[in-house]
């Protein structure tokens, strides 16, 4: 969880997005971090989660986790990279869902998988516009020996992400824009409802390969100093032209979340690497 949940939930609004010198090779420190997401996709319910996390920025020539989040660089040039991607899901428990009383829990995510990154704007001193496309294999877990790892089928993420940042009073505006696409066996863990599940108000369902949400976010860093750095953001996830739309899961076609922290920089690197080299 450490792994896939702390750079890519917060980093993407990094204050190390444009700096004038060289980024440290590795820096440390410790945050905490608020979400409150829906459950699943198209899920009424959601959910507040506070989580403290230690915090690491490692800008190797192999292995990079910082504002363009946590993967390893296989092939990269200033202008594109292939590498790996990571992904995490919060489990969920039923009980506490009013469209999934009485089914299965939701066990924790975790995805993995190449990347494509194309990066445009290269040359300009405020901005940065990716595009990216990521094909992950999803596991569930429930953390236990008897069910470590179990396939939950593919992904395919074609995603846009757009930084700004204002040098004088080191804000960053971070936006992005990603359809989310899924294999039969990846949709049906969100939006099956097996026969042996039907109730009078829920229906059987099995669902179909295709479009899981269009997910739109925006959101904004501020550096306080050189250790203290702050962030916030909201999302919107809509599921109007998703191909399991008619799931009885599905209660509705438009989430909104957002997400609050902070991070405590107390160790860099003297060691300095040219960005993108």
């Amino acid at each position: 969880m450490l792994l896939f949940l702390p750079v890519s939930s917060m980093a993407q609004v990094s204050q190390n997005f444009i700096t004038d010198e060289p980024p440290p090779v590795y820096e440390m420190g410790m945050g905490g971090i608020g979400l409150n997401l829906p459950d699943y996709p198209g899920s009424s319910n959601n959910r507040f989660r506070a989580v403290p996390f230690p915090y690491y920025i490692y800008r190797g020539k192999y292995f990079r986790s910082d504002d363009e989040g946590t993967r390893a660089r296989l092939l990269s040039s200033p202008f594109h990279e292939l590498g790996m991607s990571f992904g995490f899901n919060f489990p969920v428990n039923s009980g506490d869902s009013p469209a999934r009383q009485g089914m299965p829990d939701l066990d924790a995510l975790m995805e993995i998988g190449p990347r494509l990154l194309f990066r445009f704007l290269k040359s300009a001193p405020n901005h940065r516009l990716n595009f990216s496309v990521s094909a992950r294999a999803v596991f569930s877990s429930k953390f236990s020996f008897d069910n470590l790892l179990r396939h939950e089928g593919y992904t395919i993420i074609p995603q846009i992400n757009y930084w700004y940042r204002w040098r004088e009073s080191k804000t960053t505006l971070f936006s992005s824009l990603s359809f989310d696409f899924g294999t039969a066996k990846y949709n049906r863990y969100f939006f099956n409802v097996p026969e042996a599940y039907a109730t009078a108000e829920r229906s059987a369902y099995l669902a179909k390969s295709g479009l899981v949400e269009t997910s739109l976010a925006l959101g904004v860093g501020q550096e306080i100093n050189e250790d203290l750095f702050v962030f916030g953001g909201g999302s919107w996830r809509n599921l109007d032209w998703a191909s399991n739309q008619q799931s009885p899961l599905v209660e509705k076609t438009n989430n909104v979340g957002f997400i609050l922290g902070f991070v405590w920089t107390f160790y860099m690197s003297e060691e300095r690497v040219k960005r993108l080299k």
